[in-house]
């Protein structure tokens, strides 16, 4: 079963490792340089929230209120890819009948195919990310 939890200040050495497991897969700015006082920076104020699957923490999913809707950014450890993980979580997010906005970059093909397959369309581009939407 797949579930979100808050991200809480003790979960922080154990996202440390995950990003630390994933770099290699993961296209963001702040990752070669992270640390767990970076995290702990990073992480205040923010709705981020950890995926959970089989009691095993797999990942991060974080909520934004924009005038759009609601922004997703998410992403997974690299062994749960491909495994319909991502895809049920959004799926069951969704049901709450809420407009929901992804920005995914042009190049980041499993969150691309993510999107397409929950339903989410491709509005527009905005620079080096498409922006997707599920109302």
């Amino acid at each position: 079963m797949i579930t979100v939890e808050p991200l809480q200040k003790s979960d922080y050495p154990a996202y440390l490792k995950l990003v630390q497991d994933n770099a290699a897969h993961l296209a963001f700015d702040w990752v070669p340089g992270v640390t767990l006082e970076s995290i702990t920076d990073s992480m205040y104020a923010r709705d981020a929230h950890k995926i959970m699957y089989r009691g095993q923490f797999i990942g991060l999913i974080e909520y934004r209120e924009s005038d759009e809707g609601i922004e997703l950014g998410y992403w997974i450890d690299i062994t749960w890819r491909n495994k319909r993980v991502m895809t049920t979580l959004l799926e069951n997010i969704f049901r709450d009948g809420k407009r929901y906005i992804a920005k995914v970059r042009m190049n980041n093909y499993p969150s691309l195919t993510v999107c397409r397959k929950v339903g989410m369309v491709n509005t527009r581009q905005e620079g080096e990310h498409f922006v997707f939407v599920r109302k």
